[in-house]
């Protein structure tokens, strides 16, 4: 997945004002243009994991198609087995954007290279 420089930039600054919280959200396509719906994190432990409410998940949908889901790690780099668990049982590709090493990770269900 390519982000354009817009969709990078709103993940950075969501990451740097959750800090140290994990943010969330979504990419979503509408009217041929992509753009970020910010999400609550809700995890009891938002420092280390993210969860979005349905709630949230709801006010995305109303807003166009949802084509990834999106958070951050303030530490590590890569994604957590439970990133990709859910990212498989979601059918939706995750963007993952690292404070610490000021990157960002890519994960596709659908990509059998993973397995």
């Amino acid at each position: 997945m390519t982000l354009n420089k817009e969709i990078e930039s709103n993940i950075i600054d969501h990451s740097l004002r959750d800090k140290p919280r994990e943010c969330c959200g979504f990419i979503i396509y509408k009217l041929g243009k992509l753009f970020t719906h910010e999400c609550f994190n809700s995890s009891r432990e938002p420092e280390k994991f993210f969860s979005i409410s349905p709630i949230d998940y709801l006010k995305a949908v109303a807003l166009g198609k949802i084509i990834s889901v999106y958070h951050s790690h303030v530490e590590e780099g890569g994604f957590s087995e439970g990133d990709k668990l859910n990212s498989i049982s979601h059918n939706l590709p995750f963007v993952m954007y690292c404070i610490k090493t000021n990157s960002f990770s890519f994960f596709n269900p659908k990509d059998t290279t993973h397995e």
